[in-house]
């Protein structure tokens, strides 16, 4: 248990949109529970909010391993490694 909980620990730093996508998602919340009252009168069935909220992880686990991607490909310049050292 405690080595998932470090495993888990160190990936949250590479999810960086998770945060933004728990925000997304507790609107999400909010709204259905506005939506539910007297002057709508609206019940979105159970399937619905499944989905809703698992791609909006899914696009947020996305775009932060590409971002991360990104990142590292960026940080590595194509040229320093196959470039021979000058010697004189």
């Amino acid at each position: 248990l405690c080595l998932r909980l470090r495993l888990l620990g160190g990936m949250a730093g590479k999810f960086r949109y998770l945060n933004a996508g728990l925000g997304v998602i507790l609107a999400y919340v909010g709204v259905k529970m506005l939506l539910v009252g007297p002057p709508v009168e609206w019940h979105p069935p159970a399937y619905l909010s499944l989905v809703v909220i698992a791609v909006i992880l899914t696009v947020a686990v996305v775009a932060s391993l590409r971002a991360d991607a990104r990142e590292h490909q960026d940080l590595a310049e194509p040229g320093d490694a196959e470039d021979p050292p000058l010697v004189r």
